[in-house]
């Protein structure tokens, strides 16, 4: 959203999934993305230090289970499938493979204001929410949409933050995009 912003007429087309809204977003505030890391930054570094450590020495279950326990239902039964189980223990080894700063800095981000209006983006935006996500809320992309004045808003009401990736909905973000390039 910030290149859509920034670099206007560049940007062809912009697709958000389940991603992360400003502030005021309605239901931002309470999302899990800004309520599990701390708010203090040195805690916040601490906590991802420990998850990197963790990885690194092949301790990963415990942040896996605890990751789960803040996940919705339909995330937690998407998990006990082993292929997503083991795509989701994947993708949070490569986040924290260099060390827990920047995953810490980026949900630092989450808690700062964007520096511009969201109203202000004239890209095509296309934006993909799930109805059952307590990472980050469906009406977060509900919010996002009635102020993007170019944007195309899909709910999908069964899934979580991360079970729309282990279904068809990939193959429906992928030729949106594609169609769009």
């Amino acid at each position: 959203l910030a290149c859509g912003y920034a670099l206007g007429s560049r940007v062809t087309h912009i697709g958000i999934v389940v991603g992360s809204g400003p502030l005021e977003a309605t239901g931002m505030r309470d999302s899990a993305a800004l309520t599990l890391p701390s708010s203090n930054g040195l805690i916040r570094r601490f906590q991802y230090g420990m998850i990197a450590y963790a990885f690194a020495k092949g301790r990963e279950d415990r942040v896996i289970e605890q990751s789960m326990a803040s996940m919705g239902e339909a995330d937690r039964l998407a998990m006990e499938r082993p292929e997503v189980h083991d795509w989701f223990v994947e993708l949070f080894r490569e986040a924290v493979k260099q060390g827990g700063r920047a995953s810490a800095y980026e949900a630092g981000l989450y808690r700062k204001p964007w520096g511009f209006e969201v109203s202000q983006i004239k890209t095509p935006t296309s934006l993909w929410y799930s109805g059952k996500d307590k990472h980050v809320p469906a009406s977060v992309g509900r919010w996002l949409a009635d102020r993007i004045p170019t944007s195309a808003y899909v709910l999908w009401p069964d899934h979580g933050h991360f079970t729309w990736a282990a279904g068809d909905q990939v193959a429906e973000v992928v030729a949106t995009l594609a169609k769009a390039a």
